[in-house]
């Protein structure tokens, strides 16, 4: 019995299994993904919600860049806003 594993994705992403009927390339590298995973980015954006399908590979890259400016906003935020407590 093959066991599966679960992975908590970031909100808004999801891992969907490729079935040989989706063609969608990917939006990174522009090649239909060809392993077993394909990742999906909604992003719920008012008037126009988005969606954007990725290989792994991309996918990763897109989300490693999104905790990157997360973690520069923050630090934009906390040199602006936070001051130190005695």
């Amino acid at each position: 019995m093959a066991r599966r594993t679960k992975v908590k994705l970031p909100a808004g992403w999801k891992a969907e299994l490729i079935t040989p009927r989706m063609k969608k390339g990917c939006e990174g590298c522009g090649q239909v993904p060809d392993g077993v995973y394909r990742l999906i980015n909604s992003v719920d954006a008012y008037p126009f919600p988005t969606t954007r399908t990725y290989c792994c590979a991309c996918g990763v890259a897109v989300m490693r860049q999104s905790l990157q400016q997360a973690e520069q906003l923050i630090r934009e935020f906390e040199g602006q806003h936070a001051t130190p407590r005695p």
